[in-house]
């Protein structure tokens, strides 16, 4: 779920223009980016890689046990091993934004 007023604010203004740009009312367009956002979470669980090319690729990579120092407690702590997600950019994308500046 949306945690913050940005998090809303930048949904609702994909909503909003994939409203505009597919000439359809606001609840469809609600509708589809929700039905997205569930598929690509859907299957990066699934496969453990999501591709959108020309624009993304999400992965998910295993990060291993690893030892760490707790400031709080003053005490070296073991992590346990977690699945982390790791996205890398289109060049394509990277170039837009780069001359969009």
């Amino acid at each position: 779920m949306l945690k913050n007023k940005a998090e809303l604010g930048a949904r609702r203004r994909l909503i909003e223009r994939y409203s505009e740009k597919a000439l359809v009312p606001m609840y469809q367009a609600e509708l589809a980016v929700s039905d997205l956002t569930e598929c690509m979470k859907e299957m990066l669980i699934e496969e453990g890689v999501l591709r959108f090319p020309g624009f993304f690729t999400l992965t998910v990579e295993e990060r291993p046990e690893r030892k760490g120092f707790n400031p709080k407690t003053m005490e070296h702590d073991t992590f346990p091993p977690t699945k982390v997600i790791k996205l890398k950019v289109a060049r394509d994308v990277k170039e837009a934004v780069k001359q969009g500046e």
